[in-house]
């Protein structure tokens, strides 16, 4: 796939993935892909995420924006209906100018070591889950933040795999 998508990124408008109930951007190896994979939140919650869908904003085959709707899920009992309310537009919540790969890797993916604020940010929008025990378990996890940070920055696993085994080694 990823052969694929280098050889023809000239006329590859977006790479817009669900199914892994999270909410996140994956970037490619080659500098010639211009755009990240975006990977949408899940509607089902089988992985404890809150349900939340993107909207995305476009011109032509051009990607401008998103914003992630969620609804929060009762835990505790049965619910009747859901109410999906914006949680984040990327531009405004990431400080982006664009959707952009170089943005993403700038702005988000290699600060995520280090800027606890962003890091809390990005974890928030992973799951849309509620505040509580692994909620703060994940946050105060090295070795889950260092693979939250090589996934973001390797879509390639040799290249995850690498990330997370020289970052665990720092």
């Amino acid at each position: 796939y990823m052969s694929l998508v280098d050889r023809h990124a000239h006329v590859v408008a977006g790479q817009l993935f669900g199914h892994l109930h999270l909410d996140a951007v994956r970037l490619m190896p080659s500098a010639r892909v211009h755009l990240p994979i975006f990977v949408s939140g899940g509607i089902s919650p089988v992985f404890e995420n809150n349900p939340s869908f993107r909207v995305w904003k476009y011109k032509g085959a051009e990607l401008l924006d998103y914003a992630v709707y969620g609804a929060m899920l009762d835990r505790h009992r049965p619910q009747q209906r859901l109410v999906f309310s914006r949680k984040y537009q990327a531009l405004e919540a990431y400080g982006l100018r664009s959707l952009a790969a170089a943005e993403w890797r700038s702005k988000v993916a290699a600060p995520l070591l280090q800027n606890d604020t962003l890091w809390e940010q990005y974890l928030d929008a992973l799951w849309q889950r509620y505040r509580g025990e692994l909620h703060d378990r994940s946050l105060a996890s090295k070795a889950f933040r260092v693979r939250s940070y090589c996934a973001a920055l390797h879509a390639a696993l040799r290249d995850f795999d690498a990330c997370v085994a020289a970052t665990m080694a720092a």
